[in-house]
């Protein structure tokens, strides 16, 4: 009978590349470092040292336990769910996290968007558009202004200018129309305003004809 020393000398079979692949599969399939022993009629110890890993004697491999994730990217996930828009509570429900670290991870991406607001490029950015408003605010005042004046220069043009009738149309522009007759538009200030054909009524002569 031989020892166990011999026994274990005769397993021994020459590391080949075959016996290493063969050996890897078996191990890839889930079979036991005892049972590719028996298959292979190799050593336990030999197959430790192919696979360059501890010898093992249990009865099957156990699944892998999933990497847990870290904490940049739960951040990168939750961020990508803050910048869409997407309520808090749909966070925790889509995401399946507790809502004190969705809570957590929220103040945290306010905190980074204000950062954000405050960057030099940012400020320079509103300076420029409070700078663009008050030209604009000022604009418009001055234009509002100009367009008050005109419509009171034009309401004294439009009440004294001989052009005008008694039913507000003016005389003096006028379109010809199709069938020769003629088309008057009815004044008002803002065109009066700007007519270069202002014709002062006769206020004295006017009251003697309606005397």
């Amino acid at each position: 009978m031989v020892t166990d020393e011999k026994a274990s000398k005769q397993a021994e079979q020459p590391e080949t590349g075959d016996l290493k692949a063969r050996i890897e599969k078996l191990r890839a399939e889930g079979k036991t470092y005892r049972q590719i022993a028996e298959m292979e009629r190799v050593s336990i110890a030999q197959i430790s040292r192919i696979l360059k890993k501890p010898a093992v004697m249990e009865p099957s491999i156990k699944p892998e336990s999933p990497t847990p994730e870290t904490d940049g990217e739960q951040a990168s996930r939750l961020f990508d769910k803050f910048e869409k828009g997407v309520s808090l509570p749909q966070v925790v429900i889509g995401l399946k996290m507790p809502p004190d670290i969705v809570r957590q991870f929220y103040d945290q991406w306010v905190e980074l968007k204000e950062i954000d607001v405050n960057q030099p490029i940012v400020l320079k950015k509103i300076k420029e558009l409070e700078e663009w408003l008050m030209e604009e605010f000022v604009s418009n005042f001055l234009l509002r202004q100009l367009l008050g004046h005109a419509k009171d220069i034009g309401g004294f043009r439009l009440r004294n200018c001989s052009y005008v009738d008694s039913e507000g149309f003016c005389r003096n522009w006028y379109w010809k129309k199709e069938d020769g007759s003629e088309y008057h538009k009815q004044a008002d200030a803002l065109r009066c305003a700007f007519c270069f054909d202002f014709n002062k009524k006769d206020i004295f002569l006017e009251r003697v004809l309606k005397g």
